[in-house]
């Protein structure tokens, strides 16, 4: 889905690393004629929340949303972020990135395979947690 934006993205994040052919030199810096800023790069297809206020018609509309960021900027200094809500993209230099959190990626599904072993619960076993998060397994689940 995301295609072009990753292969960009490698394209810029390759443009910016030291090559032995280009006498330990980027080729961003035999352009440039200074160091790339690596404090720049983030990991791609993270969460980020993109100041919004530029695109906004309205004052009261939403200042920042929830979007994932898909790469950089040609034309400037900036951050591609898309908005999952309306598939629009926002290019914005002041974005707050959750590297930690990746909207993409779903919890692999529990599939039960035909090797199960049944479990055996005490008796005596409260079960008054069973549903709240401290189960991470559904009760019917260890009840066969």
């Amino acid at each position: 889905m995301f295609w072009e934006d990753a292969f960009l993205t490698a394209v810029f994040i390759i443009n910016r690393l030291p090559t032995p052919i280009l006498n330990h030199k980027s080729p961003y810096e035999m352009v440039h004629h200074q160091k790339p800023d690596y404090n720049f790069l983030r990991t791609f297809g993270c969460a980020c929340w993109p100041y919004l206020r530029p695109y906004n018609r309205h004052k009261l509309d939403f200042r920042s949303k929830n979007c994932i960021f898909i790469g950089y900027s040609i034309g400037h200094r900036g951050y591609k972020c898309l908005d999952i809500s309306t598939c629009r993209i926002f290019v914005s230099r002041h974005v707050v990135f959750d590297e930690n959190l990746y909207p993409y990626t779903a919890p692999k599904p529990l599939n039960p395979s035909s090797n199960t072993t049944s479990v055996t619960l005490p008796s005596n076993l409260n079960l008054s947690y069973a549903s709240s998060s401290f189960l991470q397994v559904p009760l019917h689940h260890l009840l066969h």
